[in-house]
């Protein structure tokens, strides 16, 4: 969730510093769909003012919490009534390859948590969750719809579409698997 907060803060910053601040926007705002034109405002609002996702962003996601912020995290971690034993188990291994580490991403949390404020984590977590949602949608709406009007700037707003090939027995996505736990023979396996 960190770093999906982080990649949309830098979305918005690519937005703002080579779209809106430079001629390029000038010339497509106005050229944009309806969807698209409503989904730029909508982001522009959102981030105009410093919100919890730049907050994250800043903190956790792309930089390094300060020192007080982590010792802050980890004292609400040690202390949050959902905290069992098995949050603060380190599981080791040679390959250094299927390491379970939760215990950081446990402590960040409670740290997110105290920097938005919010006395609970989960809580914090999921309105979190909540906001990303519609940014993320915001995000690719205006994506789409710039590349759009790109498109009906330089090419038209037809399309013509030769098929080049089918693909027959192509696999289902859904039935395709990678397994989490993975063998890597050689190493560091001494």
């Amino acid at each position: 969730m960190r770093l999906a907060i982080g990649a949309m803060r830098e979305a918005w910053r690519l937005v703002e510093e080579r779209f809106l601040k430079r001629p390029i926007g000038r010339e497509f705002i106005p050229l944009l769909d309806p969807p698209a034109a409503d989904a730029l405002e909508k982001l522009k609002k959102r981030f105009g003012k410093l919100n919890r996702m730049a907050i994250i962003r800043n903190n956790y996601a792309f930089h390094h919490p300060e020192t007080d912020e982590i010792e802050t995290a980890f004292e609400r971690a040690a202390a949050a009534e959902e905290s069992e034993v098995a949050d603060w188990a380190i599981y080791f291994n040679n390959a250094l390859l299927n390491t379970f580490f939760f215990v950081s991403d446990f402590v960040l949390v409670h740290g997110m948590a105290n920097a938005l404020p919010e006395a609970d984590a989960n809580e914090a977590l999921h309105q979190l969750l909540g906001e990303m949602a519609p940014v993320a949608n915001d995000l690719s709406e205006f994506t789409f719809g710039f590349a759009a009007a790109i498109f009906r700037r330089y090419v038209g707003d037809e399309i013509t579409m030769s098929l080049v090939a089918r693909v027959k027995d192509a696999p289902d996505i859904d039935s395709i698997r990678y397994p989490f736990f993975v063998e890597t023979p050689g190493l560091r396996n001494g």
